[in-house]
């Protein structure tokens, strides 16, 4: 009996590392090692999978700001102790996604819309600083990593086809982490990536509706100007949009009972 059990938890084991995902990202440009070594866990194995699914799930609403998240529901479903989850949600706390009160279990966090602001000015800065950089630069940075904002903005193109704002939101949010990597500065990539995952919860709580403009547009736009070292422009075009954004965020949030199972479970 035991050996079969041990059989059994080896196969679990081995189906949910078959589809473990390398990438938190959702841009094929940022489907690259330097993307995955700017993602700020350390998590590994089933710790990660946990992770990265619970990320994706409260980015995408499907966990919304509010609801509490069973621990003991997502043992179950993941087939581990109370001290794994634990450790995977304290470290989810520490991204800003969790609320982890004391002896009253875990709860997605609910941002204010005043932390909405504050974090989209705090993009602006990273992101006019990282563009003027690449700018001045841009003799020196090599055609494939601006071909890699191309990509995204293919892909953000195909996104607003489909009217997919959810994607679109993500996309939005993996603009700045790109944009990190082509200027080649480790340090700037991984500070943007620890705020990364606040902003867009914040985004998906207090934002309903689309920002004006195309999403594509700007990234196409953001693109030939870098290219053509033109920094006065790329920066101006960084804070329309920024302003687009603080222009589509509201106060309007709801909470409904969420089936863990269903959202977390291996179907």
């Amino acid at each position: 009996m035991l050996l079969l059990n041990h059989v059994k938890l080896i196969e679990r084991l081995t189906e949910i590392g078959s589809r473990m995902p390398k990438f938190n990202y959702l841009s094929p440009a940022l489907q690259s090692e330097d993307a995955a070594l700017m993602q700020s866990t350390s998590l590994s194995g089933i710790e990660a999978k946990i992770h990265v699914d619970l990320w994706n799930a409260i980015i995408d609403r499907k966990l919304k700001p509010g609801v509490k998240l069973e621990e003991l529901v997502m043992c179950d479903i993941y087939g581990i102790s109370r001290t794994v989850m634990r450790k995977v949600l304290m470290i989810m706390e520490q991204d800003g996604l969790v609320f982890l009160p004391p002896n009253k279990g875990a709860y997605v966090a609910s941002p204010s819309l005043q932390s909405a602001f504050e974090m989209l000015e705090m993009g602006e800065a990273l992101q006019t600083f990282v563009v003027e950089k690449i700018a001045t630069n841009h003799a020196s940075i090599a055609a494939s990593q601006f071909d890699r904002i191309a990509q995204h903005a293919k892909a953000e193109e195909k996104a607003e086809a489909a009217h997919d704002f959810r994607l679109l939101r993500r996309f939005d949010i993996e603009f700045g982490s790109l944009l990190c990597l082509v200027h080649g500065n480790g340090t700037l990539a991984r500070e943007w990536e620890r705020n990364a995952s606040c902003l867009a919860l914040a985004l998906s709580l207090h934002q309903s509706v689309q920002p004006a403009g195309r999403q594509s547009d700007y990234s196409r736009q953001i693109l030939a100007r870098l290219t053509d070292g033109d920094a006065a422009r790329a920066l101006a075009l960084v804070r329309e949009r920024i302003g687009q954004l603080k222009a589509s965020l509201d106060t309007q949030s709801d909470g409904e009972n969420v089936n863990l199972r269903e959202i977390l479970g291996l179907n």
